[in-house]
């Protein structure tokens, strides 16, 4: 960030549309993901906003 000449925020809302939306959370078959790859290479259905 101390290169950039601008920073930008990008709001969201959690997935539950309560709050404002702070990390993303990686699912597999509908439940999250605590262990192994930190990034998986896919498609947004893989992550939620929380």
């Amino acid at each position: 960030m101390i290169f950039a000449d601008k920073l930008e925020e990008m709001k969201t809302l959690d997935s539950f549309g309560t709050k404002k939306a702070t990390m993303n959370l990686r699912i597999h078959d509908g439940k999250p993901v605590y262990e192994g790859e930190q990034i998986e290479i896919g498609g947004d259905e893989a992550y939620l906003p929380v």
